[in-house]
C-alpha cells in the first residue's frame, strides 16, 4: 500500500508567511470623512487627522475633506488651531468618519501687560515687546530713541535735540482735545506722570 507523509517544514513555513501577509493587507483599510465647524457648519482647511501611535496622517483640504489609511482596530485624532480635538475609534467595518470640531477654552489665557494683567478676552488692544537685542545703535541722546522705529503705529519725534530732551511718543497718533498725548509710562509696576522729570520724560530715570 502506498504511505502518506508529511510535508516538508519548508512548505508549511510559506503557508504561514503568506497566510499573515494576507490578514495584514486585509486589517489596512481607507477612511474618508469631512472636517466641519461645530458653529457655522463650514468646512475646516487644513485640520489635521493623525492615526493614534503613528506618525502616519493627512490634512484636510479646501472642502474639508480627507482620506488616510488605517490599520483597524485603531483611532483617528482630529485637531486644528483654537478648536477642542476629538478622537474615534476605527474598526474593521468603518470606511467613513464625519467630525465636528467645537471652539476650544482658549479665552481663559492670561496676558500680562505693564500694570497688571488681563484675560485675553478681555484684552482690546494690541501688545507688542521690544527687547534689547532690538534696540536702535548709534548716538542716543534719550532712552526713548532705543525703540524709535521699531513698532507699529509709535511714533517718536525729537525735539530740539537739547541734551537730555526726551523726544515727543505718540502712540497712533493725537486722540486727546484737552489732556496729554503721552503715553502712560510703567516702571516696575508704578505707573509715572508724564511730567515727573522736569518735562524729561519718565524714562530718564533708567540709565
Amino acid at each position: 500500500m502506498p504511505q502518506s507523509y508529511p510535508a516538508p517544514p519548508y512548505r508549511v513555513a510559506l503557508l504561514g508567511v503568506a497566510l499573515a501577509t494576507t490578514l495584514v493587507a486585509a486589517a489596512q483599510q481607507t477612511v474618508t470623512g469631512v472636517v466641519t465647524d461645530g458653529e457655522l457648519g463650514e468646512p475646516l482647511i487644513g485640520a489635521t487627522v493623525l492615526v493614534v501611535g503613528t506618525s502616519t496622517g493627512t490634512v484636510t483640504d479646501y472642502d474639508g475633506s480627507y482620506s488616510v489609511e488605517v490599520d483597524a482596530p485603531g483611532e483617528l485624532r482630529f485637531s486644528y488651531v483654537g478648536y477642542a480635538p476629538q478622537t474615534r475609534a476605527v474598526d474593521a467595518s468603518t470606511t467613513t468618519v464625519d467630525v465636528t470640531l467645537s471652539e476650544g477654552e482658549l479665552l481663559d489665557e492670561v496676558v500680562v501687560v505693564g500694570y497688571g494683567s488681563v484675560k485675553k478676552e478681555d484684552l482690546t488692544g494690541s501688545i507688542a515687546a521690544v527687547e534689547e537685542r532690538d534696540f536702535n545703535n548709534g548716538a542716543i541722546v534719550a532712552p526713548t530713541n532705543l525703540i524709535a522705529g521699531k513698532v507699529a503705529g509709535v511714533q517718536v519725534t525729537t525735539g530740539s535735540g537739547a541734551p537730555g530732551e526726551s523726544p515727543a511718543v505718540r502712540i497712533r497718533g493725537g486722540t486727546s482735545i484737552n489732556a496729554s498725548n503721552d503715553p502712560l509710562y510703567v516702571i516696575d509696576g508704578v505707573p509715572l506722570d508724564p511730567g515727573v522729570a522736569g518735562g524729561r520724560g519718565p524714562l530718564s530715570f533708567i540709565n
